[in-house]
């Protein structure tokens, strides 16, 4: 009997359950989690290309867990063009999170997932998400109303 489930297929589109199938947990694939204080970037590339769909999970680059922060300017995050593996670019949990002048491509899971409190301060401008499934910005949560 096998560790994991052969042909596991997630949701495609925005829904519940979309956030709930990346499986958060300390162990958890990623490039970078924030568990706690704040992570700034600039101008920065991260790339999940070749990452291999035997994972049979969810991959974000990015995971911020409840109350981390992230701040990220000017950087260019990747998904997998070759396994055509289940990625996302980042995944924030009830924390604070601000994303500016970003590019998103190639990501199966979503470029922009969010799960937020209404005491969390979300802030996404001037991004270009781009060949992105499920969603380009997907934003779940008590009270989450986008200002555009």
């Amino acid at each position: 009997m096998k560790a994991y489930q052969e042909n596991i297929e997630f949701d495609n589109y925005g829904s519940e359950n979309c956030i709930r199938e990346f499986y958060v947990k300390d162990s958890m694939y990623c490039i970078i989690m924030v568990k706690s204080g704040i992570l700034k970037m600039n101008n920065c590339i991260l790339s999940l290309d070749g990452c291999t769909r035997e994972t049979h999970k969810k991959v974000p680059c990015i995971v911020s867990m409840p109350n981390a922060s992230i701040e990220i300017f000017h950087c260019n995050f990747k998904g997998d063009t070759l396994q055509d593996s289940y990625t996302a670019g980042i995944l924030s949990l009830k924390s604070d999170s601000t994303i500016h002048e970003c590019s998103f491509a190639h990501f199966n899971s979503g470029a922009i997932m969010i799960d937020q409190k209404p005491e969390n301060n979300v802030v996404i401008s001037e991004n270009i998400i781009m060949s992105c499934q499920t969603a380009g910005i997907f934003i779940q949560g008590p009270a989450s109303r986008p200002q555009i």
